[in-house]
C-alpha cells in the first residue's frame, strides 16, 4: 500500500513538473514563434501537452506502473449499447452548446459578447489558414493530428492514470478529467461538447485499455469539425 502511494505521488510529481516545464518553455518560445501563425499554434500544444504526456508515456511503459485495465469480451448488444451511449453524450453536448451560444448572443454583458466574438474570430482564423491546399494540410496537422495525440497522451493516458491511483473510481476519474479537459480550452462556447467528448474518450480508454482508440476518435472529431468550418 505504501509503495502504491509513493508511486502515485511520484507519477503526480512527474506530470506536474513536466507541465510546469512545458508552460515555461512555451512562454520562452513566444518571441520566436509569434510572427509565424503555424508555429504559434502547434508550439504551445506540443510543449504544454505533448512534452509531459510523452515523458509520462515513456516512463509508465518502461517502469510498468500502469496496470492493464480489465477487459471483458463485448457481446453484440453491449457494442450497440455503448455506441448509443456515446452518440447520446455527443449530441447532448452539441445541443447544450447550441443553447449556450444562443444565450450568450442575447446577453448584453461584455464577457458574453467577448465569448461570442472570440468564437467567431477563431472560426475565421482557421478558415483563413485552410484557404489553400498547403494551408489545408497544415490545418489538419495543427488542429487535428497534433491535438489528438498530445491531448490524449496528457489527459487520458497521463492525468487519468494519476487520478485513478488516488480515488480508484472509474466514473469519478473519467468525469473529473473530462471537466479539466474542457476547462483547459478557456471557452464557454463548446464547453459541453468538449466535456462529453472527454467522457467518451475516457470510457473508450478504460474499455479498450489502449490510448490509440481515443486518439483516433479525437482526430476524427477534429477532422470532421474542420471540414464543417
Amino acid at each position: 500500500m505504501k509503495n502504491e502511494t509513493s508511486t502515485a505521488f511520484f507519477d503526480l510529481s512527474l506530470l506536474f513538473f513536466g507541465t510546469i516545464a512545458g508552460l515555461i518553455l512555451a512562454i520562452l518560445t513566444v518571441p520566436f514563434v509569434e510572427k509565424n501563425a503555424y508555429l504559434s499554434i502547434i508550439t504551445p500544444t506540443l510543449l504544454i501537452f505533448a512534452l509531459p504526456g510523452f515523458v509520462y508515456y515513456v516512463f509508465a511503459r518502461n517502469k510498468k506502473v500502469i496496470k492493464e485495465k480489465s477487459i471483458r469480451p463485448l457481446s453484440k448488444s453491449d457494442i450497440v449499447l455503448e455506441i448509443l451511449f456515446y452518440l447520446f453524450l455527443f449530441f447532448a453536448g452539441l445541443l447544450i452548446d447550441f443553447g449556450i451560444s444562443r444565450i450568450l448572443e442575447s446577453m448584453p454583458y461584455e464577457w458574453a459578447v467577448a465569448e461570442t466574438k472570440k468564437a467567431e474570430e477563431t472560426g475565421f482564423f482557421i478558415r483563413e489558414i485552410m484557404s489553400d491546399t498547403s494551408g489545408w494540410w497544415y490545418g489538419i496537422i495543427a488542429f487535428a493530428v497534433i491535438p489528438a495525440i498530445s491531448e490524449e497522451l496528457y489527459f487520458r493516458y497521463g492525468i487519468i492514470n494519476v487520478i485513478d491511483k488516488f480515488i480508484h473510481n472509474k466514473t469519478a476519474t473519467i468525469w473529473s478529467v473530462a471537466v479539466l479537459f474542457s476547462l483547459i480550452h478557456f471557452s464557454a462556447i463548446g464547453f459541453a461538447s468538449r466535456l462529453t467528448l472527454g467522457v467518451i474518450f475516457g470510457y473508450l480508454y478504460y474499455r479498450t485499455g489502449s490510448i490509440k482508440w481515443p486518439v483516433f476518435l479525437h482526430f476524427s472529431n477534429n477532422f470532421f469539425a474542420l471540414l464543417l468550418i
